[in-house]
This record gives structure tokens, sequence and C-alpha cells, in this order.
């Protein structure tokens, strides 16, 4: 929310704030919400987004504003699923690093998502 020194959404200022306090680039990290207003702030931070079908806006509303990517309740928790998958890779070295790719490359190429 607003506060002194950051500005509500569709500013970008929230999101600049939580990927510094997790020392995340912006090219790593994906901007997930439900709404018109998410969809914004995550063009304003220059993120990659990926619009949820379900929440506060529906997809046909989302569409209208220009979201291009919508998931599913089940793709969200495989994307979660993959994400976790990815974080205990990185720390099992470079064998499980070549089946992240095949991963990466097999399922988010349908999202062009650059994780």
């Amino acid at each position: 929310g607003e506060r002194e020194g950051i500005k509500k959404k569709p500013a970008p200022d929230s999101v600049y704030e939580v990927l510094t306090k997790l020392k995340t680039k912006k090219e790593d990290a994906v901007y997930i919400g439900d709404s018109d207003v998410d969809f914004a702030t995550s063009v304003n931070a220059g993120m990659d987004v990926i619009m949820v079908g379900w929440g506060f806006r529906d997809e046909e509303f989302l569409r209208e504003k220009g979201a291009k990517r919508i998931i599913r309740l089940i793709e969200l928790l495989q994307l979660i699923g993959y994400l976790i998958t990815r974080i205990a890779f990185k720390k099992r070295g470079t064998v499980c690093q070549k089946k992240q790719r095949v991963f990466y490359v097999s399922y988010f190429q349908h999202y062009h998502l650059r994780l």
C-alpha cells in the first residue's frame, strides 16, 4: 500500500521495494496479478507478468486491458512447483541445472518467460 516514499499501485515503487529486499533483479522475477491495476503495475515496473483468470477481475476484462498471459489455478500451481524445483536444482549442482533448462524449454516456452 501507499506510505511515505512508496506510491500505491500502479506506480512500481512497491515492486521495486520487494525486489530490493529480496536482492532480485526484475529480469529474474515475474509479477503475478489478478487486476488491471496489477497489469499496469507490471508494465510500469518493466516486468514480465502473468495474470490469473480468477480473483478480482475475470479473463475477458483482463484481455480487454491488454493482458496476454492469463493462467488458470492448475497452471499457477505448476508454475509454483517449477519455481520450487528450480531453487532445489540450483542448490544441487550442474547435473540438475541441465534438467532445469529442459523443463524450462518444455513448459515455459509457452509463456515466453525469462525465468
